[in-house]
């Protein structure tokens, strides 16, 4: 599992990231499986992917603006 603070790697039993501190329970354990997944809305990416996907705005909308 991923830190959803600081996105460094946590163990399944730890309480706390050992990076930053911040308290891991349950649900924050099985909601964070990916760091590099976006918060952005899926919908609103897939129509500006269809719309203007060739401008590569879509991937400045979802942070990853070097792909952008």
């Amino acid at each position: 599992m991923f830190c959803k603070n600081c996105g460094a790697e946590v163990k399944d039993n730890q309480a706390v990231c050992l990076s930053c501190g911040c308290a891991i329970n349950a649900q924050t354990q099985n909601a964070i499986n990916d760091p590099n997944a976006s918060d952005k809305d899926w919908l609103v990416t897939l129509l500006i992917c269809i719309f203007v996907g060739g401008l590569g705005i879509h991937r400045f909308y979802v942070g990853k603006t070097g792909t952008g």
